[in-house]
């Protein structure tokens, strides 16, 4: 999407293929909270500038790609059930 992406309050699951994301996002300036999301070995898979990302308050049970300091820590990996 060419603009912001506000990614909020979902509930994702990818049953099929670990080797793809769960979820894939590819926009200019995106915004990602409070999201529950499972399967895949890359739950969350964020293209874009890293610079205008802000990923907050995620329960994932693989990574949320790419992610460093500060966001990494103020998301969870938590267990696949």
């Amino acid at each position: 999407a060419s603009g912001d992406c506000l990614f909020n309050d979902n509930r994702c699951e990818l049953r099929a293929n670990n080797d793809n994301p769960a979820v894939r996002i590819d926009s200019d300036t995106t915004i990602v909270n409070a999201n529950r999301v499972r399967g895949g070995k890359v739950s969350i898979k964020l293209l874009g500038d890293t610079n205008l990302m802000t990923v907050l308050g995620n329960v994932t049970n693989g990574v949320i790609t790419p992610l460093g300091t500060p966001w990494d820590v103020l998301n969870v990996i938590g267990p696949n059930s």
